[in-house]
């Protein structure tokens, strides 16, 4: 399994070099689906992109595969768990332009308990202390922000990509950024979603669209597809990509896409 998992990277490697490279054509079509980055280039007409938001951030892993797309972008990664937000300011300090936030992000500003897992990826507001023993038996006090109120503050009016990995509570990262969501401020959402009804630990496809579609939102691709079940049988989690194409427009006047039906 390593070695096939080792395999994998090596033949993906040359390919996602040839698509960080600007000389390298934006398709309208070719290589659709198949690389998210390279899709909202394609989608906008330009890899010009400025600011990136990775909400759930971890210890830095999307904020670093990004950059390699957009190396001048300012990207802002949030991580409200100390022993990871360590971590992720460790692996983004070499560059001036990838900002680590100590800062969950939700519907409103508050301070909330946060049991820790044993694996820091699966660290969620959506567990709640218990009566048994936490996974690792600590409990953490987090603060947890707006998206609407951190860039006010900072003086953003808008965000090219918002990425969210909140384990179950990505709806309400995006209901605290109503007002740039609303004033079409912000072109591309990519969400990890699950499929899967007893799925507790991400959230749901349907929620997500339930969300995003009366606002005018569009799917635009499914990435990452990850199986589970009796041997991966069944279509998990995965990340999606959606587009708003007025948002889009308006950042982007060299756009390849258009709001029909």
């Amino acid at each position: 399994m390593r070695l096939k998992y080792l395999s994998g990277l090596a033949l993906a490697w040359p390919m996602e070099r040839l698509l960080r490279a600007r000389w390298f054509p934006l398709f309208r079509t070719f290589l659709s689906r198949r690389h998210w980055v390279y899709d909202v280039c394609r989608f906008a007409g330009t890899r010009d992109f400025r600011i990136v938001f990775d909400v759930g951030a971890n210890v830095g892993q999307t904020a670093l595969y990004v950059r390699g797309f957009f190396p001048h972008a300012d990207i802002h990664s949030f991580e409200p768990v100390s022993d990871t937000f360590r971590q992720l300011e460790d692996n983004l300090r070499s560059w001036p332009n990838l900002h680590a936030h100590r800062l969950a992000l939700g519907r409103a500003p508050e301070s909330r308990e946060i049991v820790l897992q044993d694996c820091s990826e699966l660290n969620s507001l959506a567990f709640t202390p218990g009566p048994g023993p936490a996974a690792t038996g600590r409990v953490e006090r987090i603060e947890i922000g707006t998206l609407d109120q951190f860039c006010e503050a900072r003086g953003l009016d808008g965000i090219d990509i918002l990425k969210t990995d909140a384990q179950a509570r990505d709806v309400d990262v995006l209901a605290g950024a109503e007002r740039l969501i609303s004033s079409a401020k912000i072109p591309f959402i990519y969400t990890e979603v699950t499929f899967q009804p007893d799925d507790t630990t991400n959230t749901t496809y349907a929620a997500i669209n339930e969300y995003l579609s009366p606002r005018g939102w569009r799917l635009a691709g499914i990435y990452e597809q990850n199986g589970c079940g009796p041997r991966s049988s069944w279509l998990g989690y995965s990340n999606a990509l959606f587009v708003h194409p007025e948002a889009l427009r308006r950042r982007f006047p060299t756009s390849q896409v258009d709001s029909g039906g």
